[in-house]
Formats: structure tokens, sequence, C-alpha cells
């Protein structure tokens, strides 16, 4: 694998992390809580939020949805009120939807801050794949001849390197979620 390809296979793993971080409630109001959330709408089909309404969080304890289609707007309710795992009580009047973000208990929090840890632990797992995949193709590199032990002994280092710099990229990432979790 070329150098950039790999740091690629690394950024990525980071930016999934991220992106499931961002979608787990913290007892503040973000767009990412709901606009990935599917809504049957249009004879059926089923459509991201985000793709039939704006998202608009005016403080962090409320979500304002305006869809651009008004008659989407007991299509849009519905599949709030079904989110998995929340508690999600949306308020609909004739143009908008208002979402009041309930806070977390205690409890709930520390819960969220294991689900962190959990996908932590799944992020770390997916570098860790990558860095071994790196390290076979090195050593079979090698074996080939297409590169030499010196050079198969520097790019080892540089993978380890750059493995280290990715996963206190996911640790930095954990742990300022953590703390917007714990934060009351």
């Amino acid at each position: 694998m070329k150098a950039s390809e790999f740091t690629s296979h690394l950024q990525k793993v980071v930016d999934h992390f991220k992106e499931e971080l961002a979608v787990i409630r913290s007892g503040r109001a973000t767009s990412a809580l709901v606009e990935d959330v599917k809504v049957e709408a249009y004879a059926g089909s089923l459509m991201s939020l985000r793709e039939l309404a704006s998202i608009t969080v005016p403080d962090p304890t409320v979500i304002i949805i305006t869809p651009w289609d008004t008659s989407t707007i007991p299509a849009i309710e519905k599949a709030l009120r079904t989110i998995n795992g929340a508690s999600f009580n949306p308020v609909a009047d004739k143009s908008q939807l208002r979402l009041p973000i309930p806070p977390l208990s205690e409890e709930r929090r520390r819960e969220m801050v294991k689900v962190v840890r959990m996908k932590l632990e799944d992020a770390r797992v997916a570098i860790r794949n990558i860095r071994q995949d790196e390290m076979k193709t090195l050593d079979e590199e090698e074996e080939n001849g297409a590169i030499s032990k010196d050079e198969r002994f520097k790019t080892r280092e540089t993978v380890e390197i750059e493995v280290k710099k990715f996963n206190s990229h996911l640790e930095d990432a954990a742990s300022k979620k953590e703390q917007e979790l714990l934060r009351i």
C-alpha cells in the first residue's frame, strides 16, 4: 500500500469515528442528532430528514425543523417519534416542528460514555487491522525483493508513527465527547 493510501485509510477510520460521535446524544441539541433520520415521504420513498427540511438549532435545548413541503410534517413527526432509543416528543405547527431535547440523567450520561468507549475500541481495532495489513504487505515486498530490509524497517517506523498519530486523534475526539457528555 502506498503511504498516501495508508494514511487515507487511517483518516477514514477517524472520520467515521467522529461521525459516530456526532450522533451520540449529549443533552445538547445538534442537527447531527436528526439529519440522517429516515422519513417515509412521497408515496413511501425513504428520504433523510436533511433532504426534506432545513434543520436549525436556535439554542442548546431545541431543534427547529422547517420542511420545504409542509405536507411532509406528519411523516417527519412520526419518524422523529420512532428514533431508536431516544425519547423525543416533537411539537408540530403549521410550518415547522420544534423538537425539545430533554436533559440526560446522570445514569444515561454514564451509559453514553460507555458507548463512546466501545466505539473508540472499535476504531482502534480498525486502525490495528490496517496496520497489520500494511506490515504484512511490507514483509511480502521484502520477500519478493521489491524493497530492501532497510527500506522495510524505515517504512515500519513510519507506519508506527502514523498509527500513533491517528490513535491520538481518536483519543482526543473521544475525550472531548466524554467531557461534553459529563458536563451538566
